[in-house]
Parts: C-alpha cells; structure tokens; sequence
C-alpha cells in the first residue's frame, strides 16, 4: 500500500501519526505528492488529486483520513489506537469530530491567505472561521485536561487533535489560541514529544506579506 501526502497538510498527517501509533509505519510505503496541479501524479490514480489518499495493490484508491485509518485498522486489526469501551469510544468520536472541525477551520483560514490577494480575500469568512476555531479550542481545552500515558498509543481522537494544533502553531495563520488556553498548550506540547509528532514535523507555510500575490507554491496548503 502506498500513502500519498503533502507536507504541510493536516489531513495526511493525522494519518501518518496514525501509522506510527498503531504500528503499521512499516507496512505502507510513504510519498510525498503534489496536489493543485493537472500534472500532479495523483490523478493518474483518481479524478480528485487530494490527499491524504492511500492506493491499495489492487489499484482501488481510498481518500479521507479518518476512513484510510479506519480501513487500515480493518485490514492490520485492532492496534489499540481506536479505544474498546463503547463509553470510552463515542467520547473519543466526539473529540475527534470537533478537532476536525478546527482542521476544517483552519484549512479554510489558511487557503485565504495562501491563494487569495488581499482584496480577494473574504472578511466575513475569515471572522467566521476564527470564531469557530475559538470555539473548539475552548471545548478542546475542556477535554483534553490530562496528557496521554507515554506507554499507550494516542487514540485517534488525541492524534486529530495534535494535528489540528500544529497547524494552528504555524505563523501564517497567527493564532492565539496558547494565551487563551494554556493547560491545553501544556497537553499538545507533551504530545507533540512523541516521536510519531517528531517523525512527521511540517515544514510550515510561507508567511505571505500584505501586498504579496497568492503562493506560488501548488503543494503547500493543506488539501
């Protein structure tokens, strides 16, 4: 199996943590594409050219990261990443649902400044955007009170969640969110010390002056 992947996209790299927590780094090889261009090699394999995408021996290509880790998880079985308790699990489905909502959020942020001019870029998105995005750091923060034992692996949940908070560290976007909420600052930076954070840092976006066209670059915002 192959995994496909952009650097800076948060959507693939939920799933590369995923593949280091769970064990399975060793059974799927890893590629680094390029996405938003029509000779980018993706679409040689589907008509969408998104990643995350993971092509299956058989040519079958899945997208979405939250259904490549559960596919995975299918194919390799139980790894300990998707929790047993059913109580335990639906939490775990909530925290994951609302740490995609602040990927989506911050996605939507980012593409803005990436590939708009500043007169082309949407005001009433972008406060609307943030305001959601204040939002789930708060309903994050009251999740997310206790660091996860270094000894277990992260659950698929906490893994979304890292990764929406890496993106949300990154310059371009300038968020607040560690002054607003230190404890859940305190929680990402020990997470962010596991070595399936390490192993997967993003190499960050460019910081775009006030006056500078969109970024040239077709494989830096998140896809």
């Amino acid at each position: 199996m192959e995994l496909f992947y952009t650097a800076n996209s948060p959507y693939a790299r939920k799933v590369r943590v995923f593949l280091r927590e769970a064990g399975l780094a060793p059974r799927v090889t890893e590629t680094l594409a390029v996405t938003r261009t029509e000779e980018s090699p993706l679409l040689a394999h589907g008509p969408t050219g998104r990643v995350p995408a993971l092509l299956l021996s058989d040519g079958a290509l899945i997208l979405e990261a939250a259904l490549i880790c559960r596919f995975l998880e299918e194919e390799y079985g139980p790894t300990g990443v998707s929790l047993a308790a059913p109580e335990v699990r639906r939490g775990d489905l909530v925290l994951e649902g609302m740490a995609t909502t602040l990927m989506d959020s911050l996605s939507i942020r980012a593409r803005e400044f990436l590939y708009r001019r500043p007169d082309e870029r949407s005001a009433r998105a972008l406060a609307y955007e943030t305001a959601r995005g204040t939002r789930c750091y708060a309903a994050l923060a009251a999740t997310l009170t206790v660091p996860p034992a270094a000894d277990a692996p992260l659950s698929l949940g906490q893994i979304t969640a890292a990764a929406a908070l890496a993106t949300a560290d990154q310059a371009l976007l300038a968020e607040p969110w560690r002054t607003a909420q230190p404890g859940l600052a305190t929680w990402y930076d020990q997470v962010a010390t596991r070595p399936s954070l390490a192993d997967t840092l993003y190499p960050g976006w460019p910081t775009p002056s006030p006056a500078q066209s969109p970024a040239q670059s077709k494989d830096s915002a998140p896809a």
